[in-house]
């Protein structure tokens, strides 16, 4: 073989990974998180806050003024 055709399959093999790699389908798998409360609120008074997420993570804690709540089911 010479180097003509070395470089032929060099260069044949690079364009069908770059096209493999654009055509490959990418699925990501993200986390979500949604938190809510009232705008407005008072010193000294009970709110309310609610949290909803998904993730691929276990034993997922919330921490409100430094106490650790966790929903271990």
């Amino acid at each position: 073989m010479n180097i003509k055709n070395i470089i032929k399959r060099i260069i044949y093999i690079l364009i069908l990974m770059i096209i493999l790699i654009i055509v490959k389908d990418n699925e990501v798998k993200a986390a979500s998180a949604n938190i809510s409360c009232n705008a407005n609120s008072d010193v000294n008074k009970p709110i309310t806050i609610s949290v909803s997420g998904i993730g691929a993570q276990w034993n997922l804690t919330l921490s409100v003024d430094r106490k650790s709540h966790s929903d271990r089911k």
